[in-house]
């Protein structure tokens, strides 16, 4: 929450909830910067090629010629949840609701939508509902299952 500060219009249906708090309780509110998003477009001129998936399936950063990328264009580079190498991952299985990257990253909807509100958990735990921040992941602590947060640094 932003305590008295105005909201960017590019920030308005970017999947990550952020209200003027002063507004937010004077005006009793239930209403965020993410309400009534149904038919606003997760790829516009702000949110295209900016190096931020708003699009479920990432659809806005496809074919941006600004990245360098060893991956075609209707591809997504992240490491492979099974061999924990670095893979080209088609479109086609972004947001389709099988996870084939690490930390769940190719299936971004599920931490969103688990804790909107908490929007640094976002690394998805392997085999596991659990979404955990990625300075968790940092820690010697075990956070995930199957230490899925741990093969990620080795």
């Amino acid at each position: 929450m932003i305590e008295n500060e105005t909201i960017s219009f590019p920030t308005t249906c970017d999947g990550f909830i952020e209200v003027n708090l002063a507004q937010y309780i004077l005006n009793r509110s239930t209403e965020t910067d993410e309400t009534n998003c149904d038919h606003w477009p997760c790829s516009n001129m702000y949110t295209r090629c900016d190096g931020f998936w708003n699009c479920m399936d990432g659809s806005d950063e496809l074919n941006c010629s600004n990245w360098s990328s060893t991956c075609a264009a209707n591809e997504f580079k992240c490491v492979s949840a099974e061999t924990f190498e670095l893979i080209c991952l088609s479109a086609i299985h972004a947001g389709d609701g099988h996870v084939d990257c690490l930390g769940g990253s190719d299936e971004r909807v599920y931490c969103r939508r688990q804790r909107p509100a908490a929007t640094d958990e976002r690394y998805r735990c392997w085999n596991s509902t659990e979404c955990i921040t990625v300075y968790r992941m940092c820690t010697n602590l075990e956070q995930c299952p199957f230490e899925d947060d741990k093969k990620f640094f080795e």
